[in-house]
């Protein structure tokens, strides 16, 4: 199960989330960001598990 606290400084993982894939981001002040992970013109997947990108 996904929660805030489990993620570390500086880590990143796609979940889903209510049916959809979203790639969240935790960064070293503990804020954060969470974002579709596909891209709006081609459609496919745009986060990179190692580049935390």
């Amino acid at each position: 199960m996904f929660t805030i606290r489990s993620y570390s400084p500086n880590e990143g993982k796609v979940i889903e989330f209510e049916g959809e894939k979203m790639a969240v981001y935790k960064d070293n002040e503990g804020h954060l960001t969470a974002l579709r992970p596909t891209c709006t013109y081609a459609g496919c997947s745009i986060y990179n598990q190692d580049k935390k990108t």
